[in-house]
């Protein structure tokens, strides 16, 4: 917990001495603010005990010899006095009110600058050591990512030199599923609702994205393009589709992704991938820079870092 500095100890002790004429006064209001009993009674704010400077001092150095109880008793006796009627109307009715309560407020205002000067320094201590903290937790997700994305690349590497082209395709779809995970786009594997199959489905920034995957040795045609299309548009209105082909797509096959009907869909190939792995570019960046253009123009195949 904070401890307060010497100049607010200083600045509490001239606060209390003169914002109370009778140490009476000066002890109940001490209670009220929580200081118990005990330790007001040991600082003898009594009719014959010490001065009030005295008895005020005792009780703010015995706070601050305690920091684990003493801090919180200083917060609230602080408290206490900066919410002091600024009249002091028990100080006025003295023989010489006037320059007391002057004296008081004098006080009072001085401890206020004092406290506050104080938490504005703690509180850019505080947001400094949390932008160092933010910093160095970036940058250990930086290298974590970098990391993730090696492994990944390996694997993606690995996948152009296997002889089992069906189970090629397969492992392709749980590499794009580890990378959307590593970009944060809630991936979902292979699902099969009402008995059709999909190869999954992603959510970026709030909208539901349906995922086919390819590894084929030739450019996709026409056909595939149909038939997941329709699995798109037999859903919501808002669901989008991402075919992904590692082998491009045939010219028609792009007019059919773009064509006439609600344009539901976009086609990325598998040379948009490889700037992804090598974290030269951000997935989630490349998939919205791909939708935008599909919004602005109607266009399924747009490649913007090409």
């Amino acid at each position: 917990m904070k401890r307060y500095s010497a100049q607010v100890a200083d600045a509490v002790v001239e606060a209390l001495a003169t914002s109370f004429h009778y140490k009476e006064d000066l002890g109940s209001f001490l209670v009220r603010c929580g200081v118990p009993g005990d330790t007001v009674q040991a600082c003898q704010f009594t009719r014959n005990g010490p001065p009030r400077r005295v008895s005020a001092r005792m009780l703010v150095d015995g706070l601050a010899a305690h920091p684990a109880t003493g801090t919180e008793l200083m917060r609230l006796i602080i408290q206490g006095l900066l919410a002091e009627d600024l009249d002091f109307p028990r100080l006025r009715k003295l023989e010489d009110g006037e320059q007391r309560v002057a004296s008081a407020r004098r006080a009072l205002s001085e401890l206020k600058d004092l406290v506050s000067g104080e938490f504005a320094a703690e509180r850019r201590k505080r947001e400094r050591q949390d932008g160092l903290e933010k910093s160095r937790l970036d940058a250990s997700l930086i290298q974590h990512r970098a990391s993730m994305l090696r492994g990944l690349r390996g694997r993606f590497m690995a996948l152009f030199a296997a002889s089992d082209h069906q189970g090629r395709g397969k492992q392709f779809e749980v590499l794009l599923k580890d990378l959307f995970e590593l970009f944060d786009l809630s991936p979902r594997g292979s699902f099969r609702p009402d008995g059709e199959e999909i190869d999954g489905s992603i959510i970026h920034e709030g909208q539901h994205i349906l995922v086919e995957a390819k590894w084929e040795t030739k450019p996709i045609e026409t056909a595939p393009i149909g038939v997941f299309r329709q699995k798109v548009e037999d859903k919501l209105k808002t669901t989008l589709g991402l075919f992904v082909s590692m082998s491009g797509y045939s010219p028609a096959a792009v007019e059919k992704a773009g064509g006439g009907g609600a344009r539901s869909m976009i086609l990325m190939e598998g040379t948009e991938l490889m700037p992804v792995f090598e974290g030269q570019v951000d997935l989630r960046d490349l998939l919205a820079r791909k939708i935008r253009r599909a919004h602005e123009t109607g266009e399924a195949f747009f490649k913007p870092y090409s």
